[in-house]
């Protein structure tokens, strides 16, 4: 129950993280589970107390567990900010490195120091036009977008027009060769607007 209280989780999603249904939960912590035989019948202290250990042994590993080092200015980065910038001018830039070299982190920073960037990162769920687009409008903050191809890259483009914004495609390699080619489409239509 403080636990409860100090978190304000809800019984559904507290009986979820316990392994128990919600409204076997929410009356055996009062005590009127079973008529007030709470221990008959299920394992309930159980996987509360291991519920409660587990929270424990998380928030040890967290304090042990070292901080995430602030981002640092390698002179990789340093090249990858200054592409970004002049991508950022209205030019369009290709970021291409081995794994590990912090494009992603390069990205991240130039996107938290900077206004109007946005940053989709690409999976194989977002390999089609229609899907990359939708994916792109999310990161704009336009969520469950929908439309058309013509549609959707007519949103993009309208949200970038005149904004002096910058849309950052991560993860790139992810997407078919017709969604990289409305990438292209897309970004001289809008040097040209």
């Amino acid at each position: 129950k403080r636990y409860k209280d100090e978190t304000g989780s809800s019984w559904v999603e507290l009986g979820k993280m316990v392994g128990i249904p919600n409204g076997t939960l929410s009356t055996w912590v009062p005590g009127t589970y079973n008529s007030g035989r709470i221990y008959e019948n299920h394992d309930i202290p159980g996987a509360v107390h291991r519920f409660l250990q587990s929270l424990e042994e998380k928030a040890e590993l967290e304090a042990a567990m070292p901080s995430e080092p602030d981002f640092q200015m390698t002179p990789s980065a340093k090249r990858m900010m200054t592409v970004l910038a002049m991508a950022h001018l209205g030019d369009m830039a290709l970021i291409s490195a081995t794994p590990g070299t912090g494009k992603t982190a390069s990205v991240k920073q130039y996107a938290g120091t900077r206004g109007q960037v946005f940053v989709c990162a690409m999976s194989p769920a977002t390999r089609g036009v229609n899907t990359m687009l939708i994916a792109i409008l999310a990161a704009m903050g336009e969520r469950d977008a929908k439309g058309t191809p013509q549609a959707l890259s007519a949103r993009v483009r309208s949200r970038v027009r005149g904004a002096g914004a910058l849309v950052v495609i991560d993860e790139a390699q992810h997407l078919s060769a017709q969604a990289l080619e409305e990438i292209v489409v897309t970004a001289q239509r809008r040097v040209q607007s």
